[in-house]
């Protein structure tokens, strides 16, 4: 982020204007893209630079009449906080300036900002030497200096490093810890499904389309007759009902032994395990599996992301340096022992 660095933006002050209306306001590079800029402010008695690139929704909730009625006066759109329920109180958006960082005396940049998006990301980029890039199997947004660099730098919130991309400030020392699997905890973790596969892949290869499509269709009527019978699943979709019915493990081994298939498609329905297979093809008809095996290694893979890190012993955690290897299990990027909030 070498366009950040203070003195190029402190000499800006010196010998441009600040835009219109404004007596801090002043542009990063070329006037006419007045959405990129940085205002001149003053923390803890030191001059500093915020950079804003365009606007962002700021989010505010108008629970009472008064508040509604105020904010519908100053010309709001108001929304139901809850999508479908016009009593759960309303909120609006406000548009304010997206600040992305502090830029201090001591040639540091600071992020504050809350999220980078693609826009944001391609922005700091073209203040840099480097790439900031979203690494989804590293945790999140990345900055390396060129694209075959194996130097690669976490980015998040906080974060304050010196504009050059070369030091960062002891305040935001950091270390990432990575996580390997314990072949072994896996493997237990995972063999009290093994009968449940076995089964129900030689009941749906024996099954014609009509069967597997009535089978489904049972299951998920009998679903909603627990969810009424229950009466305290009142705005409670199938999905979380079915994933809070899959955590109790007492209750659900005895489903897994009892009707392997019945568990097997509560597991597809609560995961999401696939678009497709959902409680309103399964209403229309529309409910096929041509490919019993490839669905369960589906069904395997959205299991061991959700209950891996859930189980203790099945992830060990391994420190990394600045280089660190993408994995399935992202890393943590923690400052003192604390883990930081990812972009």
């Amino acid at each position: 982020m070498i366009g950040f660095n203070y003195e190029r933006l402190l000499g800006f002050t010196k010998s441009e204007k600040p835009y219109r209306r404004s007596t801090n306001r002043f542009p990063l590079h070329h006037r006419k893209q007045s959405h990129k800029y940085f205002l001149v402010d003053t923390l803890n008695g030191e001059e500093v630079f915020r950079v804003v690139y365009g606007k962002k929704g700021e989010r505010h909730e108008a629970i009472t009449g008064e508040e509604q009625a105020a904010a519908l006066a100053a010309g709001h759109q108001l929304h139901n906080i809850e999508y479908t329920n016009p009593n759960s109180g309303k909120y609006w958006y406000e548009a304010v300036p997206n600040e992305i960082g502090i830029v201090r005396a001591d040639n540091t940049f600071e992020f504050t900002t809350d999220y980078i998006r693609q826009g944001d990301a391609m922005f700091l980029s073209s203040f840099s030497r480097g790439y900031f890039m979203s690494d989804f199997k590293r945790g999140g947004m990345t900055y390396r200096h060129s694209y075959g660099d194996h130097n690669i730098i976490p980015v998040f919130k906080g974060l304050r490093i010196k504009t050059d991309m070369y030091g960062v400030h002891e305040s935001s020392k950091y270390e990432v810890v990575g996580h390997r699997v314990n072949r072994k905890k896996a493997k237990e973790l995972m063999s009290q499904y093994e009968d449940m596969f076995k089964v129900s892949s030689t009941m749906f290869s024996c099954m014609d389309k009509e069967g597997m499509s009535q089978t489904a269709q049972d299951v998920v009527s009998i679903v909603r007759d627990e969810m009424v019978r229950k009466g305290d699943c009142a705005g409670m979709s199938m999905r979380q009902y079915l994933y809070d019915t899959i955590s109790n493990k007492e209750y659900f081994s005895k489903v897994m032994k009892d009707s392997p298939v019945d568990a097997l498609l509560i597991i597809v329905l609560a995961h999401g395990v696939t678009d497709y297979i959902n409680s309103y093809n399964i209403d229309a008809g529309r409910f096929y599996i041509r490919d019993v095996g490839a669905l369960i290694e589906s069904i395997k893979r959205a299991l061991r992301k959700d209950y891996y890190p859930k189980t203790e012993g099945v992830l060990e955690e391994v420190k990394y340096g600045s280089e660190f290897p993408q994995s399935s299990w992202n890393a943590d990027v923690r400052v003192n022992g604390v883990n930081m909030k990812r972009y």
